[in-house]
């Protein structure tokens, strides 16, 4: 999946959830971009709204009024976005704000609790323009209505629950392998996680995710801050997913060029078992095999076997064609 100038396949994209933890101060948002694109992050996620089609509570409407930007602020935060080099994508929580921002995002991300509205779902993928589904709250059955339903190419499903933070023992991250194997094909996976701490991500990718996304904050008190990285601790799981992907390689076992020192040591060769006099023919108990491979490998004594010594061997001696008749 290609968002911006980032190939999932062959670099996990690692997306810091900023979302609404600036709380409505423009210079915030702005700060932790920045701090955002230092610490590692690929790309940098934000949320948008009309806050009376968001939700219908007097009470939180006026609290996200407070966290709104005009058309020109959200502009110049996706070119901030690329000034720093990262992604910039953002969430629409109305159709209205979907619009607004598909000239300016490099993907869209569809929220958990909108997976299942089809008529939002549609608008937005009908913009062609690369998209990220969260699947928390999802059943199984529910999710597999998606799979097969639209274009792959853009497309990207995220395992996610829904809990702030998500228990241990929640967190479900074997489905990332079953998600994996559903969509072959037909949309990249990854994870957006809710854990605290970093181990969840790191595992994510080991079991196959291609996208991570993890909240971040530069206030420890902040919106979401429970299940939030600081930029320390984020650049610190951005380093160690980087160890993973080198760690799990293409698939194919072969013989790595640091094992190659250590073969001759690792490996065993046919010795002699015991002092074997000239003209011994020789038998299975006659072999032993220990290290190193600075004779036959196991595996070839029939090369040997049943044919006498051209002359002595001495206990613990390989043996090779050269040394029977």
């Amino acid at each position: 999946m290609l968002i911006r100038n980032h190939d999932t396949n062959d670099k996990v994209l690692v997306i810091a959830e900023i979302g609404n933890a600036h709380e409505g101060g423009y210079l915030t948002a702005l700060m932790m971009i920045c701090a955002a694109a230092q610490a590692g992050a690929d790309a940098v996620k934000f949320q948008r709204f009309i806050p009376e089609l968001y939700d219908s509570r007097p009470e939180r409407i006026e609290k996200l009024k407070r966290w709104c930007f005009d058309d020109g602020d959200w502009e110049y935060l996706a070119k901030y976005a690329h000034i720093c080099g990262v992604a910039f994508i953002c969430t629409p929580f109305d159709l209205e704000s979907a619009e607004k921002l598909a000239p300016i995002v490099d993907a869209f991300k569809i929220s958990s609790g909108d997976c299942g509205w089809g008529d939002f779902v549609d608008k937005i993928l009908s913009y062609k323009i690369p998209t990220i589904v969260s699947t928390g709250g999802q059943t199984e059955s529910e999710l597999g209505e998606w799979v097969g339903d639209y274009d792959g190419e853009n497309l990207a499903f995220l395992h996610c629950i829904s809990g702030y933070p998500v228990p241990d023992g929640d967190a479900l991250l074997h489905d990332i392998r079953e998600w994996c194997e559903a969509t072959v094909g037909n949309g990249e996976v990854g994870y957006s996680d809710h854990t605290e701490g970093i181990t969840a991500p790191i595992a994510a990718v080991a079991l196959g995710a291609r996208i991570i996304e993890k909240h971040f904050t530069i206030n420890s008190k902040g919106v979401d801050a429970a299940v939030s990285l600081e930029p320390s601790e984020f650049a610190e799981m951005v380093h160690q997913i980087r160890r993973v992907e080198k760690m799990l390689g293409d698939g194919e076992k072969r013989i790595m060029p640091c094992e190659e020192p250590v073969l001759f040591h690792m490996h065993r060769s046919i010795r002699a078992k015991g002092n074997l006099p000239e003209g011994h023919e020789i038998k299975m108990s006659d072999l032993t095999w220990t290290r190193p491979a600075d004779g036959l490998p196991p595996g070839e004594e029939d090369r040997i076997v049943g044919v006498r010594t051209k002359w002595a061997i001495r206990k613990n001696a390989t043996i090779t064609e050269g040394d029977v008749e």
